[in-house]
C-alpha cells in the first residue's frame, strides 16, 4: 500500500483549510490523501 501513496501529500482533517488545501493541489495537479473521521466531509 505504501508505493501507492508515494509521493501523495497528506491532508488531515477536510474542514476549511484542508478544503483549501486540497483545491489547491487539484489545480497544480498534485496527488494528495485526506485522512478524516467524519465520512460526510469528504463526500460530494
Amino acid at each position: 500500500m505504501t508505493a501507492s501513496i508515494k509521493g501523495h501529500i497528506v491532508i488531515c482533517e477536510f474542514g476549511c483549510k484542508g478544503r483549501r488545501a486540497a483545491h489547491r493541489l487539484l489545480s497544480h495537479h498534485r496527488p494528495f490523501l485526506v485522512i478524516e473521521q467524519i465520512q460526510d466531509l469528504i463526500q460530494g
